[in-house]
Formats: structure tokens, sequence, C-alpha cells
């Protein structure tokens, strides 16, 4: 606006060059006033506009505060609303962690009620425990009072028998004589006389042979063998005197009481692989199977010679067992989908098979079979005398069965019964209920006392002649005897031909009971 007013003053000087002085210097003022005026305008303008802009920028600047802080409240708004959700998240996870928590102060509580349930079984049981010590205290001194006072007595007895044994000696030797002279004479003798005699001669070897049983198993004693660096799994099949026959499935053995191997007879060679195997009536061969192809075949093994004799006896069937019947024949059980029993002839090396149903244990006394059949469910004891066969119904649940001096003793889960072979009547009773799991028995054949081996290394000795338990039962323990702290378990209990003596297998140790003191 100044410029456009000054260029009209330059111009309307250049058209008023003609023009009088004065009115000249009259527009000139009026110029400049005009002019003035419009500087003062024009700088008040500058001034306010600057203001405006001075005014503007700091609008702009608190524009652009309120747009960050918008932005930084719109950041926090959304950070607290993640924040919420977080919180809301962490009460979630506290309320589970919460509830974890309670439901292990539940079981925490049901733990310790549990807990002090069994500290008070716990403490009922060491009351229990000092109760049944202190009377098994009480029990052996009063037991080793009686034993005392028994020893006594059978000394007594001992001293009465062996009087008693002269004076029925010259008896015996007497009346024989009387005898003689009677024949002689053509005389006839009383037979009421002579049962008397025999009557008299029984009953004092009876009386003996129970007298024998009181005192009989002394001790236990370690076989040596436990000392050998192998530890081989070895089986006992019998023991001749102190000496035991085992076989290792690669040889058969007769290993001394001290431990020392005086006969190996190896039946590695042979072809197959070994079954079973069972020592001879007189003590002089072993019968053993071989597993040949898909048969089995028979063979001795003579003691005295060292020599394996074969024989032409084989089978298609899976023999699970072997026993001597007599001195010229063996007993072999097969068993497929039923199974036979075989009576193996050695002296014509031939045998006769019959079948049988569900046998639970086959034993040999005196030339006869007994074995118990279990047929729904139902049991019977079946006697095989020659072409004889006997069956008698069983009201027990036998689990095993072996044979003693004219009885049979049969095991259940809860009793151990003694069968007379001759009245075919059970003639006594012993409670297994006080014993740890008893599973082994093993008898001999020279009397009526039977080993049992239980499950906490004990084994126990039952006398079935004599009718008080408290008199008939001996009891052993193993576990200071055992090498190993895993406590193995009784395995097989085998008696010499003697009967006065008997192996205990017990994992990689072999024990001897005797009456060795």
């Amino acid at each position: 606006m100044i410029e456009q007013l000054k260029k009209e003053i330059e111009e309307t000087k250049k058209d008023n060059v003609d023009a009088p002085l004065h009115t000249n210097e009259e527009k000139l003022k009026e110029l400049e006033e005009q002019t003035s005026k419009l500087q003062n305008t024009y700088d008040i303008t500058q001034k306010r506009n600057e203001e405006l802009e001075k005014e503007n920028t700091e609008m702009r600047r608190i524009i652009d505060e309120l747009n960050l802080k918008e932005e930084n409240d719109k950041k926090i708004k959304e950070e607290n609303i993640q924040k919420d959700k977080e919180i809301e998240e962490m009460k979630q996870k506290n309320k589970e962690v919460e509830d974890m928590i309670n439901n292990e102060k539940e079981k925490t509580k049901r733990m310790e009620e549990e807990i002090n349930k069994m500290k008070r079984i716990i403490e009922k049981k060491e009351i229990e425990e000092k109760t049944f010590k202190r009377m098994k205290e009480e029990t052996e001194k009063k037991m080793k009072e009686e034993v005392s006072q028994k020893e006594k007595r059978i000394n007594e007895l001992e001293r009465k028998i062996e009087i008693f044994q002269i004076e029925n000696i010259e008896l015996v030797q007497r009346r024989l004589k009387e005898k003689r002279e009677m024949i002689w004479m053509n005389q006839i003798v009383s037979k009421k006389e002579i049962k008397t005699t025999e009557k008299e001669e029984e009953e004092t070897s009876k009386y003996k042979e129970e007298v024998t049983e009181v005192r009989f198993i002394q001790s236990v004693i370690p076989f040596k063998v436990i000392e050998r660096k192998e530890r081989e799994n070895v089986d006992i099949i019998g023991m001749k005197g102190m000496n035991l026959i085992v076989e290792n499935r690669k040889e058969f053995k007769i290993i001394e009481r001290n431990g020392e191997e005086n006969e190996r007879i190896s039946i590695e060679k042979l072809n197959g692989q070994y079954i079973c195997s069972c020592l001879s009536l007189e003590q002089k061969e072993i019968m053993f199977c071989m597993k040949e192809g898909i048969y089995s075949k028979i063979y001795f093994c003579d003691l005295n010679k060292k020599e394996i004799e074969s024989t032409n006896c084989s089978s298609p069937g899976r023999i699970i067992s072997c026993t001597p019947l007599d001195e010229y024949n063996y007993i072999f059980v097969e068993q497929n989908s039923y199974t036979i029993v075989n009576a193996f002839k050695k002296n014509l090396t031939s045998y006769i098979s019959y079948s049988a149903n569900n046998i639970i244990k086959l034993l040999t006394y005196n030339g006869a079979i007994y074995y118990i059949s279990e047929i729904n469910d139902s049991q019977k004891l079946v006697i095989v005398k020659g072409s004889n066969k006997t069956f008698i119904s069983l009201d027990k649940n036998v689990i095993s069965m072996d044979v003693g001096y004219q009885c049979l003793f049969l095991i259940t889960s809860s009793s151990l019964y003694c069968f007379d072979i001759n009245t075919k009547q059970f003639v006594n009773e012993l409670s297994l209920t006080h014993f740890n799991s008893p599973r082994i028995i093993a008898t001999s054949h020279n009397h009526r006392v039977v080993a049992i081996g239980c499950c906490n290394d004990d084994i126990v000795f039952w006398n079935a002649f004599i009718m008080d338990t408290t008199k008939s039962v001996k009891q052993f323990t193993l576990n200071p005897l055992l090498v190993n702290s895993k406590r193995p378990e009784i395995t097989k209990i085998i008696w010499n031909e003697q009967g006065n003596a008997c192996s205990v297998s017990c994992g990689f140790q072999i024990f001897i009971a005797s009456n060795d003191n």
C-alpha cells in the first residue's frame, strides 16, 4: 500500500511539474501525511501480525502439546486397559493357585490324618511287638526249661531203653531157644505167647522210634559250597550221607560237606537240552531226561562207574518230572493237552502208560504211586499199586504233597495234614497260620518229621508222631547265616537216605540241618 502511494507521488510529481508550486506542495504534504498514517498503520499491523504470529506459534505449540498429551493419554489408556486385562488374568491365576493351595491343604490335611492313623497303628504294632517279644522271651525261657527237663527225661528213657533192650533181647533169645527146643521136641508153641512177644518187640521199636523223633534236628550248619566264587546255579538232586549230589544243567557233581568236589560227570556232549533228573532209591545212579528236537529221551548215569547209559526210550510228550518207583522201575510224567504217567521198566528198557487228569503232585513209596487229581474243583487222592487204583475224595484244597514213613503229608494254604497210608485216615494236623507263607515241604521215608520252608528264611520241623504242637515243632532261622542282604527265598529241601539230615537251598547258599551239635 505504501509502495503504491510512493509510486503515485512520483507520478504526480512528473505530472505536476508544470502545475503551480503551492498546489504541488499541498498535494505532497497530503500525500506525506497519508503515507505517514499508512506507515503507522502498517507498523501497527506488522506488530499485530507479529503478535498474532507469536500467538499462533504458541497456539500451535499448545495444540501440539495437547495432541501429544492426547496421544500419551491414549497410550496410557491402552496400557491401562492392557494392565486391567493382565490384572484380571493375574486374579484368575491367583484364584487357580489359591484353589490349588486349598486342594493341597486338603490333601495335606488328609495325609496328616493318614500319618496320624499310621502313627497310631505303628504305636499299636510296637506295643504288640513288645508284648510279643516279652511273651516270646517268656516262651523261650519256658521252652528251654522244658527242653532241659526233656533232655533229662530222654537220657533217663535212653538208659531205660538200653536196659529194656538188653532184657528184651535176652527174653527174645530165651524164647527163641525155647521155641527151637519145643519144635525139636514136636511140641506146639502157644500162639498167644508168640503174639505177645511180637507185640512187645513192636511196642519197644515204636517207643524207641518216638524217642528218637523227639531228639531229631539239633542244628543248621552252612554248607561250604557257598564260598565258591562262580556262585553257579546248582540244583540238589539228592543227599548221600552228608554229601550232596547236584546238577547245573551241564554236569552232575558230588560235593562233600567241606565244599570239595570229588566227582564230575559231564552231560554237555549229549544232544539236546536237560529237563529233569532223579536219584535212584539205592543212591547208585541218576535217571535224567533230555529234550532232543520234538522227542524227550531217557538216560542213566552210574555214580560208581561214572558212565552214562543211553536207552531206547523216547517220547514226543513234554516230560515235567521223574521219580524212582522201586529198584528197577521209574515213573516220569508227560504233559501235552492231558497228562500221561509212564512206568519205565529199566530191566526191560520199556514202559507202560496211562492218562491222568490235572495232576497236582505225584509221589512214589514202596512200589506204589500217589498223586492228587483235580477235576471241576474236586480233588481226589489216587493210589496206584500194580493194576489196582484207589480213589479217596478230599475236602481240602491241597496245593502240594510229600511222602513220609507210612504216611503222606498234604499242605493247604492254612494247614499241614498227616495222612496214614495204612488206615487211610488223617492222623494229625499242624496249623500254618503262625508261620510266614510256608510253601515248601520235604519228608524222609525213615520217619514222620516234615521240614517246612517259609518265606522269612525260617525252617520249621514238625514231628507228626507227637500230637501236642507245643512239643512237636522246632524252628530255625537262616537270617544270621545269609551272605547277601537281599534275603533270598528257600527254593528246595531234600533229606538224605538215612533221614538224619537234610539240605536247604536258599539263593546261592546251601545249608545242612542235622542232629549234629
